[in-house]
């Protein structure tokens, strides 16, 4: 008899390997059901590999990436599938714990890889969401939009941001982005650098230099590649202290 939608719906939720095996068998099973049978956590690696070996079925992207994200995937399988997967269910794995370190990481390298030719804006998108192994590379990025949405991830820390402040090429509107962002305004080290980059706008550099320790000020009162003005102001505020 055969089955109905219902029925496959039932069968897909079963915890009994044996039959999640079988409903591939059915005749009328789509890209959706196949889906959700992949995200059964009884499935096994030979339910798998089954559908692996099913070209209709791994003409789907969606498929891939769903084999992909499976603990239970052979990480031969894994690999070869991982160029194929869309950016964004490459950031998907990369963030995945529940498969292993060396997927993850090599989902991070080929997505690091696919960004080079990217536009702007799915960069950007990217740089939002990336994993921290991510940001370093992306910290190196001279797109101001780039950095800007590096700076607002949640899981960017300050040594990426100083990473990115430490460069000769960064933009300056970063500088002045940072500055003001309530994340990242009163780093007084990200200040430091700012104060020492030869990217960074003189008016801002003037603003900060009351906030640096004097031991700080005295050091950079002895470069001489700072403009006069900044060795003056310098030499005013260590006056006043």
């Amino acid at each position: 008899m055969k089955k109905t939608k219902t029925d496959l719906m039932s069968l897909i939720r079963s915890k009994d390997p044996k039959i999640l095996d079988e409903v591939l068998e059915h005749p009328d099973i789509k890209e959706n059901i196949i889906v959700l049978l992949l995200r059964n956590p009884y499935i096994s690696s030979s339910t798998i590999m089954k559908i692996s070996e099913n070209k209709v079925w791994m003409q789907s992207l969606r498929i891939q990436a769903e084999i992909v994200n499976n603990p239970k995937t052979p990480q031969s399988l894994s690999l070869e599938l991982l160029p194929n997967l869309h950016s964004m269910d490459l950031l998907k794995t990369a963030k995945n714990n529940r498969i292993s370190p060396f997927i993850r990481r090599k989902a991070e390298i080929t997505l690091l890889e696919k960004m080079r030719k990217m536009p702007v804006g799915e960069k950007v998108n990217i740089a939002r969401r990336a994993t921290i192994y991510m940001l370093k590379t992306i910290a190196q990025d001279k797109n101001l939009k780039v950095l800007k949405a590096l700076a607002e991830n949640p899981v960017c820390t300050e040594q990426i941001i100083c990473q990115a402040v430490s460069r000769e090429d960064i933009p300056q509107e970063f500088f002045e982005y940072l500055m003001q962002h309530f994340k990242w305004k009163n780093r007084y080290y990200i200040k430091l650098l700012i104060v020492k980059s030869p990217c960074s706008p003189i008016k801002l550099v003037l603003k900060l230099l009351d906030d640096l320790k004097k031991h700080d000020l005295i050091e950079l009162s002895k470069d001489e590649k700072q403009p006069d003005i900044i060795l003056k102001r310098i030499r005013e505020i260590l006056e006043s202290r």
